[in-house]
């Protein structure tokens, strides 16, 4: 590795993850390398924005796919067949993976955050390719789902009169999903 990466010499101290041989190893040269950038930049306190926190864990398939988009198809899947889970269809639940929601068979077409136009996910996927072959990747950003709320309030278009807004613990459903997943990655 070169001792130093556009004139910032503390960059030879950060393992790099790609070119590990499995995704156990690839976890694990990026978790080094997080903590030693956790040293240099601390996460900001009371942001009004996403950000990385100060704990990052990644969620990484241990199965590689043969594409990238296969790939991107299986985290896409786990991720359609958890949204259609009837404990979870719910726009005041799903709001954490990203607003506006449209829903075709409920009666809350359409869902969006009050006051803003859209707001991100705090679901991030990537895909990482490890020994020829790829793996999905998912982390959980920190921080608001729009600024100064938490939870998010909801505006509704449709015929959803109960017209509900986001529990207390707004981001239960995208812990689930996270939980869901944890068997499939190391």
């Amino acid at each position: 590795m070169p001792s130093a990466v556009s004139g910032w010499e503390e960059c030879a101290h950060l393992p790099p993850a790609h070119g590990a041989a499995s995704p156990q190893e690839w976890k694990q040269r990026f978790q080094q390398g997080w903590e030693k950038i956790r040293q240099w930049f601390h996460p900001p306190i009371d942001a009004e924005h996403q950000h990385l926190g100060q704990e990052l864990n990644v969620w990484l398939w241990k199965e590689g796919f043969a594409s990238w988009d296969k790939a991107l198809d299986k985290v896409g899947d786990e991720l359609q067949n958890f949204r259609r889970s009837p404990d979870f269809h719910k726009p005041e639940l799903l709001a954490a993976f990203g607003l506006p929601i449209r829903f075709r068979h409920h009666p809350a077409s359409f869902a969006s955050p009050k006051q803003y136009n859209r707001a991100a996910s705090l679901l991030q996927i990537r895909v990482i390719p490890i020994n020829g072959k790829y793996h999905p990747l998912v982390w959980r950003a920190d921080g608001p789902l729009v600024p100064s709320q938490k939870p998010p309030k909801l505006e509704y278009k449709g015929n959803y009169s109960e017209q509900r807004q986001p529990p207390t613990d707004w981001d239960r459903a995208l812990n689930q999903f996270l939980k869901k997943i944890q068997d499939s990655c190391v």
